[in-house]
């Protein structure tokens, strides 16, 4: 492993070899600069990145595959993405979603965005694609979407002290409907925001995927929480 660590032609060949199936490997190929990457300690796995913008890494091909299930499974009318970072996640829940993609992020590095709507805009061909450059939850002011509308919202954003929740209530008070997909569930002010919305919104179901880093989907609806538990039968180890 020491040895593919530095060799990026390598690693673009370790990151194709753990697609899960074809529709991943092609919006790999979509991404050129992407590479294979172990995770950080403690969540090891098939996550990615891109050397250029390695301020942060991707989830791995397999929470990957498990979001395009939940938005095929859902069928929102819209999908909103905070913290999307290189384009990874938001083009597995884009490719699976008919509606408008809503990506925030504050991409703060020069060149970052396009790189960015390069990657989605080729991994989709989605023609309804909207990057709004900015933090959350203030930048869901910018989101044009009805109260009633069937949104995913899948929030992988800052991870700190009161952020998670902060942007799952941005969420929920704007769309009350919302279906919730938190990730990186073991991350303490994660962790801290379940509680709390599982506390203040007792109407709602929520239920754990034991992925490399976690995943958490909270809904309204007891269909869309029956699925999720019968994704996790079949791809969660």
């Amino acid at each position: 492993m020491k040895g593919l660590e530095s060799d990026p032609q390598k690693l673009r060949i370790m990151a194709q070899d753990a697609c899960i199936d074809d529709q991943q490997e092609r919006i790999l190929r979509a991404m050129p600069h992407m590479i294979w990457h172990v995770g950080n300690p403690g969540h090891q796995g098939d996550h990615l990145w891109d050397r250029e913008y390695g301020n942060a890494i991707s989830c791995t091909m397999r929470e990957a595959h498990i979001l395009s299930l939940l938005a095929d499974m859902i069928d929102p009318e819209a999908v909103i993405e905070i913290g999307t970072h290189m384009g990874w996640s938001a083009a597995h829940l884009g490719i699976a979603c008919w509606g408008p993609v809503w990506m925030i992020d504050p991409w703060g590095l020069l060149g970052q965005l396009e790189r960015c709507r390069g990657n989605v805009k080729r991994a989709t061909e989605h023609s309804d694609l909207h990057f709004v450059q900015g933090k959350s939850p203030r930048a869901l002011d910018d989101i044009g979407l009805a109260e009633d509308t069937n949104v995913l919202a899948f929030i992988d954003g800052d991870h700190t002290k009161e952020a998670p929740m902060k942007d799952a209530t941005g969420i929920l008070e704007r769309w009350p409907n919302a279906h919730l997909v938190l990730h990186d569930v073991e991350v303490l002010p994660v962790a801290k925001a379940i509680r709390e919305i599982t506390e203040k919104y007792p109407l709602r179901m929520g239920i754990k995927l034991d992925t490399a880093n976690g995943i958490w989907v909270n809904s309204l609806d007891r269909e869309v929480i029956a699925a999720t538990i019968s994704i996790r039968e079949r791809w969660v180890p």
